[in-house]
């Protein structure tokens, strides 16, 4: 890459973190401010700071959003792409659900088989949620979150290709992903609060758990070459994460260990999917292209 490509890719990068970062964590912070006075609007500004990597493509990209300048990937998804999208929409429910089976075997007096967070409203509500779940909610989500997944991952990613490999990228991205994120996790979201080194083993272990997702989504990002499908898989890690917090008897206390899915027992499954895409060498077949 040439001088002047490196001078560019480093000035892109700069602007895209400091909007996402210095814009996020005041909308983040508002946000939490509301919530906080019990206001319903905190979680809907919350939810707004995830569009906020978004505009700090359109910013660094100076408007510039097709493929040949951004390397977003705009395709709709083809007939090609259909297991890939069976896969966005299951492999995250199916990998939740094993973290917390991981969980509740090795530590089972948290378990509570009444499950009456759910069962409390009877039967029907029971069914409605988990629905609910399955299908409602990883929709919205992908609409909700597509603003994170162009930013982090059809964009940063690719712009740190230009300068790391593959793997370095994923876990960078990871990182600093989970850092922007930090706000959210020192004032209770994900792993609550009182749990051991709160906030720092929190933040520390959002960004683990981040960086398997970074590269979770790249390789949806590199098998379809599309954003959708990635978005997809976003949406569906949002809505499933957090379920498996119904079936435990102390929360919302701490949980760090789990059973939602960023718990340091309950994403071991999530990581050992990570781990075999790593073994096939998934990831060394991809080339980025300028």
């Amino acid at each position: 890459m040439s001088h002047i490509h490196a001078h560019v890719t480093q000035h892109r990068i700069q602007t895209f973190l400091l909007i996402s970062f210095i814009l996020g964590w005041i909308v983040m912070f508002y946000g939490i401010q509301l919530e906080e006075a019990e206001n319903e609007l905190g979680e809907v500004i919350i939810e707004a700071a995830t569009f906020v990597p978004l505009l700090g493509v359109i910013i660094a990209q100076k408007g510039h959003m097709r493929r040949r300048e951004s390397g977003i990937r705009w395709a709709l998804p083809g007939k090609a792409d259909s297991k890939y999208v069976f896969y966005a929409w299951f492999l995250p429910i199916l990998l939740s659900a094993l973290g917390a089976a991981l969980y509740f075997i090795i530590i089972p007096d948290n378990f509570d088989p009444t499950v009456h967070y759910l069962t409390s409203g009877g039967t029907n509500h029971l069914l409605f949620t988990i629905l609910r779940i399955i299908i409602f909610v990883p929709v919205v989500g992908a609409i909700t979150g597509i603003g994170g997944e162009i930013g982090w991952h059809s964009y940063f990613i690719p712009q740190l290709e230009r300068k790391y490999n593959v793997y370095k990228s994923m876990i960078i991205c990871g990182l600093v992903w989970g850092i922007w994120y930090s706000p959210l996790v020192i004032y209770g979201h994900d792993f609550g609060t009182g749990y051991w080194g709160a906030p720092w083993t929190g933040i520390i272990t959002l960004c683990v758990y981040f960086i398997l997702l970074s590269m979770f989504f790249t390789w949806l990002h590199m098998r379809t070459d599309t954003i959708y499908v990635p978005a997809l898989a976003h949406g569906t890690f949002v809505a499933v994460e957090q379920f498996a917090l119904n079936f435990t008897k102390n929360y919302p206390v701490g949980h760090i260990l789990g059973p939602s899915l960023p718990g340091v027992i309950s994403m071991i499954p999530l990581l050992i999917f990570v781990l075999i895409l790593v073994k096939n060498k998934v990831f060394e077949h991809h080339v980025h292209h300028e």
